[in-house]
């Protein structure tokens, strides 16, 4: 039997897949527990939740998505940074653009180039990040890079509501 956890991972994983996929090929994605995502009658998909990402471009390359789920007090995300040099950490940071901040949620340092996983995240936050998404970052450290390797605001997309 698998952990909610686990089951949102892989339904964030499937539903990062499948939908792209599903916008070329048509048909509804796949979906494990409540559904991450809604099929339109204008046929584009949408996430029935929110849905926070960012490119980790500055400094190097690699991409974030997150989905909130209030209710359940849950973020769960994917990070994927490949070719970067053995991460340290990850966080959300709050902070805009060029300004550094203090962590506020800690995400598992990517292995390989990757991770993910389902972390706890306080209700007023998650509200907060999805006002004002471009107020926080993600960031991956590297002991070559302790303050930050690889560096993305977040932006709010998937259309999901709060």
């Amino acid at each position: 039997m698998r952990s909610p956890k686990k089951t949102a991972v892989i339904g964030l994983a499937v539903a990062a897949i499948a939908v792209p996929a599903a916008a070329q090929f048509g048909g509804p994605p796949p979906t494990i527990g409540a559904p991450l995502w809604a099929y339109q009658a204008d046929g584009k998909y949408v996430s029935t939740k929110p849905v926070l990402d960012a490119d980790l471009n500055m400094g190097g390359h690699g991409a974030f998505t997150a989905v909130l789920d209030k209710a359940g007090g849950q973020l769960c995300y994917m990070i994927n940074v490949p070719g970067l040099a053995p991460a340290t950490a990850a966080h959300i940071h709050v902070g805009a653009a060029g300004a550094n901040g203090a962590p506020v949620v800690t995400l598992a340092a990517p292995k390989d180039g990757a991770s993910g996983g389902c972390v706890a995240v306080k209700s007023d936050l998650m509200d907060a990040m999805v006002a004002n998404p471009d107020g926080y970052y993600v960031n991956v450290h590297t002991a070559a890079m302790p303050a930050g390797e690889v560096r993305g605001q977040l932006r709010l997309g998937g259309g999901g509501k709060a």
